[in-house]
């Protein structure tokens, strides 16, 4: 009978370990994965740490709930708490991993909040905001869910976070992960401006809080993507719809993009500064680099849409608009970009602009100092200046390049420091651009092709001139000198322009063809008698000329030195024409004051006789005179 109790006993034993294990199986079988890697988003203000790291602590939290069934992924059991399981994380590569019944979990670490987290079979690189719990009617407060799904796809390395149709409002800064896309449903259209329209068909990020940005990209930060979405914000007290901050000599952020996005209603639309000290970068720089801002619209801003403070930043900015609020009423600078500090920018198919002419906009370009900077085919109007650059002490000098190319600006263009200006094509209408340095050690150097400064039919009530100091428009004031400026043809009534070269000037010629054709060519169209020079040659404040007597024909030199400083010297010989004197009594055309070598005559005679070995001839209204 014992033996028999003993038996079932086993039986009864070996029955539980089959069920256990039959259930250990149903569940493996239903399992989904879990995993990450524990990061830290944080882009403090001042500065000094990485924006993406790793958390310290050696376990992440799971919330504890009835029911559940967790194992790690390699298959042991995990410790647990009665609130929480203790998953552990690699200390290398922060990553963890765990499988569990349940179809979501909420999990925490070190300087995380309990966020939301979906199984692996959810991921394909692609979360839509929703799906973790943001509202998008404008009035409940996204902040945490949008946060909630950035933390998620930047523990997977990164991916897309979708926003779909609707305004999502938020409350305080969201930190950006590398390797993620920021992506709406459609960003708001211009039209949405005009009075009537509306913006249902849009995504929306709205900032209801002052002092503070929607986004933060930080240090070490490298492939962030933001497009197809509006970024705005209710209040323009220091709002920053994206800001850029680190500290110099740390990490620094780049191959940042900004494709269809929309920035309005901020202080600045987008703010990329040096944590600490901003506007103060001096040589402890912190780098912002390989930006594009394309299709980009940035309406209302009141200070800036771009404000940027760093160096070597390598931005792309084209086919972007900036509505530019009246400075009169916005209380702030209202430029379409300010630039502290650059290495170089590239602005291309770009417009801005104020509401009107009464109530102009900032400025266009606000530069204080930087590298080089290329404008193509780009314009503004309604500004209170086009460009402006230099406004702190050294800012530029001559490898500090600006090249328009193919554009119009409206509005005067202002140079304060010493750069390389390189103007081709451009159409600057009725605006002056004016270089006010005055110290002779900082001079600008103008290379200007192929540009106009006036309407045409505007010229009886705006002269047009590009000429330095001799109009309002035009380069003006002390500050550069004109390196090459090419002419222009009479046009109407607008009077031709001549070509100008500002410094010394080589001319070569290839001696091995051609060797009949002149080195230098000076031709002109003016031959009916009005005497204009072929050539002139000054050295202030004497100028010399060369021109066709209007009277004879003869080539004429001319000067406008006057008493005591007249006349010509020559330091090689001089060769005049030779002849006999019968010939010479045959030069009909001879005026009076000619020279020429009577090859027969004597010396001293007047008037001249032959049978001499040769002396000058000199003519007077009635005759030759040997010298």
């Amino acid at each position: 009978m014992k033996h028999a109790r003993t038996i079932f006993a086993s039986r009864i034993a070996f029955c539980l370990i089959f069920v256990a294990v039959c259930v250990c199986e149903v569940y493996s079988q239903s399992l989904g994965t879990f995993d990450g890697a524990a990061i830290i988003l944080d882009a403090p203000l001042s500065g000094g740490v990485r924006a993406q790291r790793y958390a310290s602590d050696p376990y992440i939290l799971v919330n504890k709930n009835a029911g559940d069934f967790v194992v790690l992924c390699d298959g042991t059991q995990p410790s647990n708490t009665p609130s929480h399981w203790l998953i552990p994380r690699n200390p290398t590569t922060g990553y963890w991993c765990f499988k569990s019944n349940r179809a979501f979990h909420r999990v925490n670490w070190t300087g995380v909040s309990d966020y939301l987290w979906l199984p692996n079979s959810n991921w394909t690189g692609f979360v839509n905001l929703k799906d973790f719990g943001a509202v998008g009617d404008g009035v409940v407060d996204d902040t945490n869910s949008i946060r909630n799904a950035v933390m998620y796809v930047g523990a997977k390395g990164g991916g897309t976070v979708f926003f779909p149709m609707g305004v999502f409002r938020v409350t305080t800064a969201i930190t950006l992960p590398q390797g993620i896309l920021v992506q709406g449903a459609m960003g708001k259209q211009l039209s949405y401006y005009v009075a009537g329209s509306n913006s249902r068909s849009v995504s929306q990020i709205l900032l209801d809080a002052q002092d503070t940005t929607i986004f933060r990209i930080g240090e070490g930060i490298e492939n962030v993507r933001i497009r197809n979405i509006e970024l705005s914000a209710k209040s323009t007290s220091a709002t920053y719809g994206v800001q850029g901050i680190g500290k110099g000599g740390e990490a620094g952020a780049q191959i940042i993009s900004f494709d269809n996005v929309v920035f309005s209603n901020f202080d600045r639309g987008i703010y990329v500064t040096n944590a600490g000290i901003p506007g103060d970068q001096k040589y402890g720089e912190w780098q912002f680099d390989y930006v594009k801002v394309d299709s980009c619209a940035f309406v209302d801003n009141k200070n800036a849409g771009l404000y940027i403070d760093t160096y070597n930043t390598d931005w792309n900015i084209r086919s972007s608009v900036f509505y530019l609020p009246a400075v009169a009423t916005s209380g702030g600078e209202s430029d379409a970009i300010f630039v502290r500090r650059l290495g170089s920018m590239l602005i291309e198919n770009t417009f801005a602009g104020g509401t009107s002419y009464a109530s102009k906009g900032g400025d266009f370009l606000d530069v204080q100092a930087f590298g080089s900077i290329h404008i193509i085919n780009s314009s503004s109007e309604r500004a209170t200046n086009s460009i402006v650059f230099g406004n702190i002490a050294g800012g530029g000098d001559l490898h500090s390049v600006l090249t328009i190319t193919g554009s119009t600006f409206g509005d005067p263009i202002i140079i304060k420091d010493k750069l390389t200006f390189v103007s081709s094509g451009n159409f600057y209408t009725g605006s002056m651009i004016s270089f006010t340095n005055a110290d002779p050690l900082r001079t600008s150097a103008i290379y200007s092709t192929g540009d106009r400064f006036c309407y045409d039919a505007d010229f009886v009530t705006s002269p047009c001139s590009p000429d330095m100091g001799n109009s309002n428009l035009g380069f003006q004031g002390p500050g550069a000198r004109v390196i090459y400026q090419s002419g222009q043809v009479k046009n109407g009534i607008i009077p031709p322009i001549p070509t100008k070269i500002g410094t010394d000037t080589e001319i070569t010629s290839d001696s091995n063809t051609e060797e009949t054709k002149p080195i230098l060519t000076l031709t002109s169209t003016n031959v009916s008698g009005q005497g204009k020079a072929f050539l002139e040659m000054s050295q202030a404040p004497f100028a010399y000329r060369i021109s066709r007597d209007r009277t004879n024909g003869y080539l004429k030199f001319s000067g406008t030195q006057g008493t005591p400083w007249q006349g010509y010297i020559f330091d090689a010989p001089v060769r005049l024409p030779s002849m006999p004197l019968a010939a010479i009594f045959n030069e009909s055309t001879a005026g009076p004051g000619t020279l020429i070598f009577c090859l027969d005559c004597f010396p001293n005679t007047s008037p001249c006789q032959a049978g001499g070995t040769g002396a000058l001839a000199v003519a007077s209204p009635t005759q030759w005179s040997c010298k």
